[in-house]
């Protein structure tokens, strides 16, 4: 794979940061734009499968190992999970001192500690299964697929992930259709379906990696990777309710985008390179500072905040992608490929 086309996939899933930075800022306010942000997550999904797969798909076959894929990716990971545990935490002390609702000192230790370990609060309540950074919840979703992923990864034939796409949709589509949306797997009641809503997405992203890899994406049209942005960034702006249009989003459109970008012979603004850079630290920390300021306002922002907050989580999440992960990807043994920016999706 070319690096433009590993760029154009970095563009889509900083854009997708951005659309869920947007969904969590406006989520309490009268008019949300992104109504349905949290559709993105359904993106990092696939783009996980298709570039795990690239990446670690014929050395986990060569007999890699699961313990040698999984240290590799908590070393990519987990420096960024520990930093925003630590900032929740920070971050729960500092709104309770401006103003924000009072909460246990002990309670925002546990739930820290839980941000740090992925062990998710469960139980029959719609709070946030990871109460001081909701998003969280999707790395929990993720862990536990690429240890799967790294069990079967050499029994994946495009059979095996067809069945496992189809089964999973079948299920996700089904609780959808309960539930009204395909807006589940953050809550502590719907946390154990974090990893069934995300399966399937991964599984299709790896079939695309295949796809490509035997060039039978050659079919597909060579876009604009900018049209392909755009037409995501429209979609989630468009005021549609119900599971019969998430359903669509998260089986064709997801999955189309990927395609096509990975198809796509026309390289990228030299933006999306920053934009993947930022995307993974951005998700995992902007809740902290999103959500602070409507605990500190009590409910919805004011049009200062509205402006100043995404602006101070991009800057934060800028930070973390200039000096912090490096810093502790160069202190890790893992192989430089496995650290790479490109190699690790969000």
């Amino acid at each position: 794979m070319t690096n433009h086309r590993f760029a154009a996939l970095d563009g889509l899933r900083g854009i997708c940061a951005l659309i869920v930075v947007l969904y969590h800022t406006f989520r309490l306010q009268a008019v949300s734009p992104f109504a349905h942000g949290y559709l993105s997550v359904d993106v990092f999904f696939v783009l996980s499968g298709f570039v795990l797969a690239y990446a670690f798909g014929a050395r986990l076959e060569a007999g890699m190992g699961w313990g040698g894929f999984m240290r590799a990716r908590i070393c990519r990971l987990g420096p960024v999970i520990a930093f925003s545990a630590g900032f929740s935490v920070l971050g729960c002390f500092v709104t309770e001192m401006m103003g924000g609702p009072s909460v246990p000192a002990a309670a925002v230790l546990l739930a820290g500690a839980q941000n740090l370990f992925l062990i998710p609060m469960t139980g029959t309540s719609s709070i946030d299964a990871f109460p001081l950074n909701g998003p969280i919840w999707s790395l929990f979703a993720e862990f536990w697929i690429n240890l799967g992923f790294a069990l079967v990864a050499p029994f994946l034939t495009r059979r095996a992930l067809v069945t496992i796409i189809l089964m999973g949709w079948s299920f996700v589509a089904t609780l959808a259709q309960w539930r009204g949306s395909a807006d589940f797997g953050a809550t502590q009641a719907s946390i154990l379906y974090s990893i069934p809503r995300g399966l399937p997405a991964f599984a299709c992203g790896v079939l695309i990696f295949q796809l490509w890899r035997d060039g039978a994406l050659a079919r597909l049209p060579s876009l604009n990777p900018l049209l392909v942005f755009a037409a995501w960034i429209a979609l989630s702006l468009i005021p549609a309710h119900g599971p019969l249009f998430d359903l669509v989003q998260i089986m064709v459109v997801a999955p189309l985008a990927i395609a096509l970008l990975a198809r796509c012979e026309n390289a990228p603004p030299r933006a999306c390179l920053w934009l993947g850079r930022i995307s993974y630290p951005l998700y995992a920390t902007h809740a902290v500072i999103i959500h602070g300021g409507q605990r500190v306002s009590h409910g919805p922002l004011s049009w200062w905040a509205l402006a100043a907050l995404p602006v101070l989580a991009i800057l934060l999440a800028d930070v973390l992608a200039r000096w912090y992960e490096p810093a502790f990807g160069n202190m890790s043994a893992v192989p430089a490929a496995a650290l790479h920016p490109d190699f690790a999706p969000r």
